[in-house]
């Protein structure tokens, strides 16, 4: 259901409005009517029994016209929504702030528990169904997508935190490592440590065995000579019982970072596989949507990803604007009395932010008005960070432009 058939249908034909404050294992529900009179309050388990007492609840009240309800919620995604929006219900998602607001037009005393907030969803709903925007459901495609470069932002996350990890326990008992691989985070210095996590039982290794190691992983600027070297250095090394604790620990941590590097790569292959994914074969020769994004100087598969899965409704419909908002490119305007003045947007998806940040990056390096976009803004004394954003912004200027023509990007006749 597009969005403009739901906001009709909202407008015209909606005669019920549910509430539901999520909880952890339960979840509670009130339903009011159009005169804003409540008329039942359920609490539903968080099971499958609990969410088949939901869906016989909006049957019951909507008479299997599911379209005559609206279900307000403070999250997009969730098992709640996906059985509310499987079943043909319109759902929309309040921010938490908002219903903080909305809060006090009913309390001002600053009591606040979950049935009433339920009712205030609700009602909120109710009287500013206009202002919010319903949820709707991302293709299959662009939903792998998203919950994929999730996955993979989560693992790359955890190894950093395990590489900062080793690398202090590596300080302080066997710090000569660190020479030649200062973050701890190249994965032939596992390899090593998994052979020799001590200095004593480094040391025993001989210039070969030390060749072998490396040679799988093609490593040039370590010579093996120098490591030996580095190995066999003269000098006072921590209480051996320092030693075996520290040994020990990083012996699971390399176990650790191992596995995530293997999940990341898997993670990886799977995003490219999905990119590269032939489109439905259609009547015409236009390129896909996720062809046309991926054409872009700057958006490469990781970026790409992240954009397809995070703004999918946008770039389908090629709206600039919500894609402005949505990535926090577009300042925001704060006008009082005499004083008028822009600020950065932060209410924003700041996984989009980022990706368009190292899209806009790279781009001003390849294409010459974008770099000269930048170069204005820096020398006017704006940050790196602002002249980013402006270039961001003419970027989705131009995707959007591309998106509504079906055509791919073109540098030449940009840079002409």
């Amino acid at each position: 259901m597009s969005r403009i058939l739901v906001e009709v249908l909202g407008m015209s034909q909606q005669q019920w409005w549910i509430g539901i404050d999520l909880g952890c294992t339960e979840h509670v529900c009130c339903v009011v009517n159009a005169a804003g009179k409540v008329c039942r309050r359920v609490t539903f388990r968080h099971d499958p029994h609990g969410m088949a007492q939901l869906v016989r609840l909006v049957d019951d009240i909507a008479q299997n016209q599911p379209h005559t309800v609206a279900v307000a919620l403070e999250t997009s995604r969730g098992a709640v929504v996906d059985v509310l929006l499987d079943h043909g219900v319109p759902v929309y998602s309040i921010n938490p702030k908002q219903l903080d607001r909305f809060r006090d037009r009913h309390t001002v005393a600053g009591a606040k528990d979950d049935r009433l907030d339920a009712y205030v969803l609700a009602d909120s709903l109710r009287t500013d169904t206009h202002l919010f925007h319903p949820v709707e459901p991302l293709p299959e495609e662009n939903y792998r997508l998203r919950e994929l470069s999730r996955t993979l932002e989560a693992l790359e996350h955890l190894r950093r935190q395990q590489s900062n990890r080793l690398w202090s326990l590596l300080n302080r008992y066997f710090p000569v490592l660190l020479r030649f691989c200062s973050g701890a985070d190249e994965p032939w210095l596992w390899a090593l440590l998994q052979r020799a996590d001590t200095p004593h039982t480094a040391a025993a290794l001989s210039e070969e065995d030390i060749r072998l190691i490396l040679k799988p992983f093609r490593i040039r600027r370590v010579a093996p000579r120098d490591l030996r070297q580095a190995f066999t250095e003269p000098g006072i090394l921590p209480r051996l019982v320092t030693v075996d604790a520290c040994a020990h620990h990083v012996r699971l941590i390399v176990q650790q970072l191992i596995l995530l590097q293997q999940q990341i790569s898997a993670c990886q292959a799977d995003i490219k596989s999905l990119l590269q994914q032939p489109p439905p074969a259609t009547d015409t020769d236009s390129p896909s949507d996720k062809q046309i994004v991926l054409s872009m100087v700057g958006i490469g598969w990781k970026t790409g990803a992240t954009i397809l899965g995070e703004a999918a409704h946008a770039i389908h419909d090629a709206d600039y604007r919500t894609l402005r908002g949505q990535s926090g490119v577009a300042p925001v305007t704060r006008s009082s009395g005499k004083k008028s003045f822009t600020m950065m947007r932060r209410a924003c998806d700041y996984r989009l932010r980022r990706a368009l940040h190292h899209a806009a990056g790279v781009a001003v390096m390849h294409v010459t008005p974008w770099h000269n976009i930048y170069v204005r803004i820096r020398t006017k004394g704006g940050s790196h960070a602002r002249a980013l954003r402006q270039v961001a912004d003419r970027m989705l200027f131009v995707l959007t432009t591309m998106l509504q023509n079906r055509t791919l990007f073109d540098i030449q006749r940009l840079n002409s």
